[in-house]
């Protein structure tokens, strides 16, 4: 359904890869384990068609459209420490945004 590439500076979090995640989530690792105080992020929305290797994964048939977030989360600092990727299948996802008013 998605593809998700994280990338984060190996000099704030060495040995990250070596860290099991499936027991708890990326940001609670970099909390307890690294000391980062995450506490905002930028987030940028768009559309792209799929490379041959995203189709693949995702099981589509060329050309197909996705939906494409980037976001960039920052430190306590201010300073960056994630760049993330996201593909969604185009067919799969719809976008939603503002407050649900609904009671």
């Amino acid at each position: 359904m998605a593809i998700q590439t994280a990338y984060l500076p190996q000099a704030q979090c060495p040995g990250l890869l070596e860290h099991d995640l499936n027991d708890r989530s990326l940001y609670q690792l970099l909390r307890t384990h690294y000391q980062l105080n995450m506490v905002d992020s930028q987030t940028a929305v768009g559309a792209d068609l799929a490379s041959e290797t995203e189709a693949e994964l995702l099981r589509l048939r060329l050309p197909a459209a996705l939906l494409v977030t980037e976001q960039i989360t920052y430190l306590d600092t201010g300073k960056p420490i994630e760049f993330v990727r996201s593909v969604y299948r185009g067919d799969r996802y719809r976008l939603r945004t503002g407050k649900d008013n609904r009671t």
